[in-house]
Parts: structure tokens; C-alpha cells; sequence
């Protein structure tokens, strides 16, 4: 019963006890930032499905996770976050196990009412692992948005949503607007492989 899908079963990936890294066999090493009790859903069940979100903040995973445990939104969060780089705190790559992935937490926003008619209404947060990846996103070119204006910027240059710059090696330039965007935050290497 191995939720992540890729990774071997018997090299003990599926960590209850996060509070002390894990080895997969790989020479990689989960580090452990647990999400609060009360932050996740404490009940274990089955997975069908593997969702990857962007964080649309910053490279730092710990970051990620700390916000979550400030923040008063409930359950809502991944039970995996990986590390950008340039973290002070975390490497490019690194893994963040925030709770046992058996258990879950809500991470795609969805209820009964998103689903069209005649649909039955399923849970996908519960039966899914949800993992988020440190990244911007969407990105713009010489603009930014600031209180839903556009906010004329150097024209070679690309922002983040809150006006910030990202470095043009780290853009990925689709060719095509996707969504209303053409760029977007590269993932590193390190966060793929």
C-alpha cells in the first residue's frame, strides 16, 4: 500500500511517525516540519489519485508549512511540500513530510456544488495525495498587478503577482498564453527529479 506510486514499498516510504526523518533507500532523506494536529484530517484512508499544486509563494517548504500552521483556514494543506531554490532554510529539492500521507487534508477547494448534475458528489481530497511544489506560477512581463491594476515595469523583465522579480533563466516562455499567461516559473531540476 504505497501511496507514492514511483517509490518501491519496502523501503519504508509511508512514515506514521513523522517526527523523525525517514531514508527511502535512495540517499534521500525526508525531512520532517509536522502540520499541526487539527491542521489535517487525523483519519487514514485509501488513495486513488496524486495532485500537484504550486505554492504561488516562495522557494522555502518550512515556510509553506509554518504558514499553514498560523493560518486560521482548518484543514488545508498537503501532507508533501518540495523546496525551490534559493531557501534559506530548506535545499533546492528537499521533501517536506508534513503529516502521514494516508491521512489527508483539503487541497482542491471542492464540494458537492462543482460537480455537474447527475454526478455523484466524491471526496477527492480524502482519496488523493495531495503535493505542493514551491514555485510563482503564472508570471508577466514587463508588468505586475498591484490592487487589480497593472503596474508598468521594466519591459525585459518578469514578475511574480506581488510585483517581485524572477530571474529570466528561471522562466519558462510557453510560445502561447495558457490561462491568460505565456510565462511561468520554471521548476527546478532538483524538484523534478
Amino acid at each position: 500500500d504505497n501511496v507514492f506510486g514511483y517509490v518501491r514499498s519496502d523501503v519504508g516510504v509511508i512514515k506514521e511517525d513523522i517526527n523523525k526523518p525517514v531514508n527511502i533507500g535512495w540517499d534521500y532523506t525526508f525531512k520532517s516540519v509536522p502540520l499541526n494536529a487539527g491542521q489535517f484530517a487525523d483519519e487514514k484512508t485509501s488513495k486513488a489519485q496524486v495532485y500537484l499544486h504550486h505554492t504561488a509563494g516562495s522557494s522555502s517548504a518550512s515556510n509553506v508549512v509554518n504558514g499553514w500552521n498560523k493560518d486560521s483556514l482548518g484543514k488545508v494543506g498537503t501532507s508533501v511540500v518540495i523546496a525551490g531554490s534559493g531557501a534559506s532554510n530548506d535545499k533546492d529539492g528537499e521533501i517536506i513530510q508534513c503529516f502521514d500521507p494516508h491521512k489527508w487534508a483539503s487541497h482542491l477547494g471542492l464540494a458537492s456544488k462543482h460537480f455537474p448534475s447527475g454526478i455523484p458528489y466524491k471526496n477527492l481530497d480524502k482519496n488523493s495525495l495531495a503535493i505542493e511544489i514551491c514555485n510563482w506560477g503564472q508570471l508577466t512581463k514587463g508588468y505586475y498587478t498591484k490592487n487589480g491594476a497593472k503596474v508598468k515595469a521594466d519591459a525585459d523583465k518578469y514578475y511574480n503577482y506581488l510585483g517581485g522579480i524572477v530571474n529570466k533563466e528561471d522562466v519558462c516562455d510557453l510560445g502561447f498564453d495558457y490561462k491568460g499567461y505565456r510565462y511561468f516559473h520554471k521548476y527546478t531540476d532538483a524538484q523534478i527529479e
